[in-house]
């Protein structure tokens, strides 16, 4: 009934020759006679599990047909030895059996069978004349015909025992079963012929398969040939066999007919009457629906039918002129039609609006639209132009079309392609060119076209289908009038002929219902893919995720119940808790804080022990990372870095920090590359004119926040060090003297604070304390052989040394007490390996785990790998990464660690520090359990955690009195070398702080500058455009500035405020005056001092206001140089000194000084107020300076403030001149013009504008208005 299903039954019979089947009611047997034995099976046991048939005995000679009679029973078999003389047997209850010859003469026969003496099984024995007569079919084994009848439990197949009297049948999908269920299959596998085994039950096969093995026409074993299914391409893949559909234009009068794709049935007519010129054809099989457009119709047409024979012929719209070509979006059900220069248009199914015009030559210059094709996945329009023959394509973006069409394909001629047809799981476009005789694809983005079949094979053909899955074509030859079909496999082959004599002129052709391929679906007459997330094996029914095949999903997919749904990914900081299936998604589980998030995960479980660690490497200018046990490595540096090569790395991955630094020999440059960007950070050296190679290895010393690196010149090595993570670009010095040979491997220590030099055999040590230019260092340990690198696993607290010699070893020596090399063990091998495992890298790695990292470059075509070895097991050497060149630059990063760890750690709180929990720079040991405990913000380095417990303070503050604080800001003018424009820059005024721009002026000569934060007001003077201007201090951005020029010429130079009176006072320099203008520049200039009312002045530059005395302090030329002052309203001009060559000057009105800039002679200051003093208390505060423009104080910090042109630069020391010079901002400069600082008055002091003045008499201190708030010795508060 079933000859698909073929069961091994019985194994091991050796030799089986002969067979009979027992089927009396209580036995139920099959023998077998061979050349071994006779061998008996209970077929009632079969469970299409293979069996092994008892061997009942062996005769002396082979057997060779048999044949049984029963019920006695005996077994009749021929001996092929004695002349085929037939034997006996009789089997006994136990199984076994005795043998007789039959007595009598022999006979000469190879086979025989004997009448039955009894009804075989599956029939009943109804006595007389009637005989054996057939149970009924659902009884395996009966009394009687009736269903009634079964004997009990003896079903037939494909029924079940009810448990009562009746054997009932099983659902279709199996060929066995215990009960009625499709998974009450007995056995489970056991399906009928039109289903398959799945999982646990049977599920019925497609539709296009009679038998199969799985769910898709992929999986057929035959074909469904009664539902019209064959296998047209290929014997293993059913498919519905397709019907083409074409027109017939004879003498203007066109008919479609259709004739199947295998041309059995002949032709049928659909419509009969068509109307005039129709030029194309298309069908939606799913809406029984096909449109076409009747080109010469002098009303111009688009028509629609049914597909069913006999249909008539209906107008969708009319009025539109000669249309050429039509196709159909089926999904939602829209008809596109092509009307030459016209233009492409739309419209719905059901006509119910007027056509709407896509794209036209008018206005997109597409020529003569005439066939087209739509993919509805890819919502793409395409169509050609008769004119040329070139490819057009637009994109659908729903309801309207976006963007300008794009031409994908230059044609070759007039009319030549004439028809298109989709592969769109193939993202193909097949075009047939009439003219040109050949059919060829394209790419649905253009490009170059592939000739598929032409000439002699095809002959004017015309219209064109296409089967995708069974890569089936039909077309029109016009060379012999027929419609033909070809494999595209076969396609230069004599191609099928399915119908002939059609006509001379068939104009289109389609073909009804394409066979999808896998991952595909049928829409609107083409083959749409499926949803991304459906199994592309077993596929879908339409489109969307709800559509998935058996609710299968494609990997990362699973089913909700109602669609597929895509996993939840874990993210870099998470582990898969619990795996995604096919129906729940995956559950994500928080790796340690402690582990380092990469590319392929941080961890594998919630413990630190499953953390990842992760190895930096180089190759060439490329720095490269894995995580460990991963099996995969990720380039990290981006494209646009300024690398040139690797010559040293060294990773600082506490979590605030995450860095990798990297020396660049080539560049002589050293930088940090953040790991969550994976881009250049920061330049953090320039190391160029320190060696001949630039710097080579690096190791990160983070207790004393240093930067150690080796620079080679020929053979031999200097150590250098710099500090990091300060501001701005650090400068490096020399740690030792030169070493011979030249080193290749450097650890540090910072628990000792020692860094350890390798050179060939010599391992050198050089103490913090003992850093100099002229130090030579000490040697620690020499090796007995060459080595190649060092380590040191402060973890593990091991000393690791990597030898070169024919052992390729890796020793190691236990650190002493506190981590010290210096009462450090004996060395002894840790890791032996073979050649192919050489380390070359320039330092052997740790991960804080006992494992320890080391690299081989390239050799003898093997690209290298990296390697890892283990304390626990050193025999086993696991391959981290293979194929990598490593031969240079390593460093291991084992955990995330809290950013006050100095030396690695155990977990990622600053309690689980390693190395005995120390410390990192900038952190202090908190005590009690704490652990290692961030030093206030103003620190770097500390004792304690408030800012008076600083070593030295951070960027942006300043020592005051033993106290870090924050710098105040400081104003400046910058007039850069070239272009048209001036700067107003702010920054905190000491080194270090953050610069910010807060005004970019159109020209470039801005020189003074002043401001007056209580009014949230600065002032600058332009002597280009001769004017003064205005902004906001603190919203420089958002308010426009105001410029004021007066009446005349008025070349203002440096400027001063009055917050008081909000009067502006400023130099005129060239023209001998002091003017002054109200802030609100609506008052006028007035003149203060001028060369006409005085003659004791000329050439004004620097000026300052003494509001609590009411005075102007300001410089001027004559006579070499004079610092004088007046009234504020002009009068008692008098000279408080001679000052050659002042330029600016400053008042501090409470300490008692007046601060001038005097060019070549440097700093100055003089007591204040003493007029006509004497040169000899004139002071030196500064250095010579060159063209210095400006001079400003700080009064909270003691400090004198100027700018230096000639080494472009603001410079500042104490006023008291008993520090070293130090620079706020060094070498970016061009020229500085005003410079003004905001700072805070110091008790017993209060502050006018930007200038402190002392307090009333009296008053120990008081408020910015000159009120006592406290009083000084032998006074009281009154009032």
């Amino acid at each position: 009934a079933n000859p698909d299903a073929v069961v091994n039954l019985v194994v091991n019979a050796n030799g089986a020759r002969g067979l009979a089947l027992d089927l009396t009611a209580d036995a139920h047997r099959l023998w077998i006679i061979g050349y071994a034995g006779l061998y008996v099976a209970d077929i009632d046991r079969f469970d299409r599990n293979f069996q092994v048939a008892a061997t009942l005995f062996e005769p002396s000679v082979a057997g060779e047909s048999l044949a049984i009679d029963g019920p006695t029973p005996f077994l009749w078999s021929v001996d092929v030895a004695t002349s085929f003389q037939r034997r006996r047997a009789y089997p006994d209850a136990d199984g076994g059996s005795s043998e007789t010859p039959f007595s009598g003469e022999a006979f000469y026969d190879t086979s025989f069978v004997l009448a039955p003496a009894y009804c075989p099984r599956g029939t009943a024995d109804m006595g007389g004349t009637l005989g054996c007569v057939a149970c009924d079919a659902s009884c395996g084994a009966c009394s009687g015909t009736l269903a009634s009848e079964c004997e009990e439990g003896a079903c037939a197949d494909g029924y079940y025992w009810d448990g009562v009297s009746s054997c009932l049948p099983c659902a279709a999908e199996c060929a066995s079963c215990s009960g009625p269920e499709a998974t009450q299959c007995s056995p489970l596998n056991a399906c009928s012929k039109g289903a398959y085994f799945s999982v646990d039950h049977c599920e019925p096969c497609h539709t296009a398969c009679a038998s199969c093995v799985g769910p898709t026409a992929m999986h057929c074993q035959s074909c469904n040939v009664a539902g019209g299914y064959g296998s047209v391409a290929n014997g293993a893949r059913c498919i519905k066999v397709n019907t083409a559909y074409f027109v017939v234009d004879a003498q203007g009068a066109a008919s479609i007919a259709r004739v199947p794709a295998d041309g059995d049935a002949g032709v049928t007519t659909v419509v009969s009457d068509a109307g005039t010129g129709v030029s194309t054809l298309a069908v939606d099989y799913d809406a029984d629906v096909m449109f076409w457009p009747s080109y010469n119709d002098p009303n111009g047409e688009v028509s629609w039918s049914s597909m069913t024979p006999g249909s008539t012929r209906a107008v969708l719209t009319s009025d539109v002129g000669s249309v050429f070509g039509v196709c159909l979006d089926g999904i939602d059900q829209r008809v596109f039609f092509t009307r030459g220069l016209l233009g492409v248009f739309r419209i719905d199914y059901a006509g119910s609006s007027d056509p709407a015009l896509l794209y036209s030559d008018a206005v997109d210059g597409i020529g003569i639209a005439s066939y087209c094709a739509y993919e509805t996945d890819r919502r793409a329009l395409f169509w050609t132009d008769a004119a040329t023959g070139d490819v057009w394509t637009g994109n659908d973006a729903g309801s309207e079309f976006s963007g300008p069409p794009q031409q994908i394909y230059a044609g070759s001629g007039s009319f030549t392609n004439r028809n298109l047809a989709l592969d769109p799981a193939a993202d193909l476009l097949y075009v047939m060119d009439k003219q040109g005789e050949r059919m060829f694809t394209l790419s649905y983005d253009g490009g170059s076209d592939v000739t598929i079949v032409s000439a002699p094979t095809i002959s004017d053909p015309s219209g064109l289908g296409l089967d995708p899955m069974s890569q089936w074509v039909v077309y029109f030859s016009g060379g012999d009038s027929t419609i033909k079909g070809f494999f595209i496999s076969e396609a230069g082959e004599a191609h099928n002929t399915l119908a002939s004599g059609v006509g001379s002129d068939v104009s289109a052709l389609v073909l009804d219902l394409p066979n999808c391929l896998p991952g595909t679906f049928v829409a609107a007459g083409t083959c749409q893919r499926c949803h991304a997330s459906c199994n592309l094996q077993l596929g879908c029914t339409g489109a969307g995720p709800s559509a998935c095949v058996a609710q299968a999903c494609q990997s990362g997919w699973f089913w909700d119940g109602a669609q597929c749904t895509i996993g939840t990914p874990c993210d870099f900081t998470q582990y898969e808790q619990t795996p995604m299936t096919a129906t729940t998604d995956r559950v994500c589980g928080e790796c340690n804080s402690a582990c380092i998030p990469w590319e392929t995960g941080a961890c594998t479980g919630p413990s630190v022990e499953e953390c990842t660690p992760v190895v930096f490497w180089a190759h060439g200018a490329t720095i490269l990372m894995s995580g460990v046990g991963t099996s995969s490595y990720w380039q990290m540096n981006v494209d646009s870095d300024p690398l040139a090569s690797v010559d040293g790395i060294d990773v600082d991955a506490r979590s605030g920090f995450r860095r990798v630094w990297v020396s660049d020999a080539t560049n002589a440059k050293i930088y940090s590359l953040d790991m969550a960007t994976w881009s250049v950070a920061e330049e953090e050296l320039d190391a160029a004119g320190l060696s001949d190679d630039g710097p080579r290895m690096l190791a990160l010393d983070l207790a004393n926040y240093l930067c150690y690196f080796v620079a080679t010149s020929g053979d031999a090595s200097t150590l250098w060090h710099f500090p990091i993570y300060g501001s701005g670009p650090a400068v490096a010095t020399q740690t030792t003297v030169l070493i011979s040979p030249a080193v290749k491997s450097i650890a540090v220590n910072p628990v000792t604070s020692e860094v350890y030099m390798l050179s060939n055999k010599d391992v050198f040590v050089v103490a913090f304390a003992d850093r100099a230019s002229d130090y030579t260092p000490s040697i620690l340990y020499t090796h007995d052989s060459a080595a190649t690198s060092i380590g040191l696993d402060l973890a593990c607290v091991n000393f690791m040394v990597a030898e070169a010699d024919a052992n390729y070893e890796i020793h190691f020596a236990p650190l002493g007490g506190g981590f010290s090399t210096a009462t450090m063990g004996s060395f002894s091998a840790l890791i032996t390996m073979s050649g192919d495992k050489l380390p070359e890298t320039d330092r052997v790695g740790s991960d804080g785990t006992g494992k320890v990292y080391w690299g081989r470059k390239s050799v003898s075509g093997d690209d290298g790998a990296l390697f890892q070895g283990d304390y626990e097991n050193p025999a086993s050497i696991v391959t981290v990464a293979d194929g990598v060149n490593l031969g240079g630059p390593l460093a291991v990063a084992g955990l995330q660690c809290n950013d006050g760890c100095a030396a690695g750690c155990t977990g990622a709180s600053g309690t689980q520090c390693g190395a005995g929990g120390l410390c990192a720079y900038n952190y202090y040991d908190g005590g009690g359990g704490a652990g290692c405990v961030a030093c206030h913000n103003a620190c770097l380095g500390c004792t304690g955690s408030k800012a008076s417990d600083c070593t030295a303070c951070a960027g942006g503050y300043i020592d005051n009195g033993g106290t870090c604080v924050p710098a105040p800001t400081m104003y400046w003018v910058e007039q850069p070398s070239s272009g048209s424009e001036s700067y107003i820059h702010a920054a905190p005024s000491v080194a270090g702080g953050q610069v910010t721009t807060l005004f970019t002026l159109p020209s470039r000569f801005v020189l003074g500058l002043a401001i007056d934060p209580a009014n949230d007001l600065v002032f600058w003077s332009d002597i280009n455009e001769q004017s003064i201007a205005k902004g906001s201090l603190s919203d420089p951005f958002g308010v426009a500035p105001t410029a004021f020029t007066g009446s005349g010429s008025m070349l203002p130079y440096h400027l001063a405020v009055d917050p008081l009176a909000q009067m502006l006072y400023f130099t005129r320099y060239t023209q001998d005056k002091i003017s002054r203008v109200s802030y609100d520049f609506e008052s006028g200039v007035v003149d203060i001092v001028s060369s006409t009312d005085f003659d004791d002045v000329d050439d004004m530059w620097g000026l300052a206001l003494d509001l609590q005395r009411r005075k102007i302090v300001f410089t001027d030329e004559k006579s070499g140089g004079r610092i004088q002052w007046v009234d504020m309203d002009g009068g008692g001009l008098e000279r408080l000194l001679w000052a050659a060559g002042a330029r600016s000057v400053a008042i501090d009105a409470a300490e008692s000084y007046v601060y001038w800039t005097a060019g070549s002679v440097g700093i100055r200051r003089a007591q204040y107020p003493q007029v006509d003093a004497s040169a000899s208390t004139i002071q030196s505060v500064g250095p010579s300076v060159n063209n210095p423009w400006s001079i400003a104080l700080d009064a909270s910090s003691a400090r004198v403030f100027w700018g230096d042109n000639s080494e472009s630069r603001i410079s500042w020391r104490s006023t008291g001149a008993s520090a070293d010079v130090e620079h706020v901002i060094d070498g970016q400069l061009y020229l500085i013009g005003g410079i003004v600082i905001d700072a805070d008055c110091p008790f017993g002091t209060f502050k006018l504008g930007t200038t402190c003045h002392a307090c009333a008499d009296g008053c120990a201190g008081c408020d910015n208005a000159n009120n006592c708030t406290s009083c000084g010795a032998g006074t009281y508060l009154s009032n």
